[in-house]
């Protein structure tokens, strides 16, 4: 998934990349080089055609939700290497706090799925 952030959103910053396979919480975690926005990815495989439907890691109602943005505000606070300039990170987590820009939520079908995007949110949390 890495390659195709990288060839169909070259503005986005991978910051966070996936751990072990049927882990809870976003496999990846961008940052958008202009606007510093934050998007969380959920990437879902398909050995069968069928429909993806929008995470359930992603749902407003659990705590799955939750976790996936302390996760990804834990590595933007904790980023190091330069990956992004001081005022990307500020913005980045701005954007995940409460009563700040918003944030985005995508899942993404690969294998045999009939779709590839299937969801975009945009999340604000008032």
């Amino acid at each position: 998934m890495g390659r195709w952030l990288r060839r169909y959103h070259p503005g986005e910053i991978i910051v966070g990349k996936p751990g072990a396979i049927g882990r809870h919480g976003a496999d990846w975690i961008t940052v958008n080089s202009k606007t510093g926005t934050v998007s969380l990815w959920d990437a879902k495989f398909r050995s069968s055609p069928r429909n993806v439907r929008m995470s359930s890691t992603f749902s407003k109602t659990g705590s799955p939700l939750m976790n996936a943005v302390d996760e990804a505000e834990r590595i933007i606070r904790h980023q190091t290497g330069g990956i992004l300039t001081f005022a990307q990170q500020r913005s980045a987590l701005y954007s995940l706090r409460k009563y700040g820009t918003g944030f985005n939520l995508h899942t993404v079908g690969f294998g045999r799925a009939d779709n590839w995007v299937r969801d975009m949110e945009v999340v604000r949390w008032w």
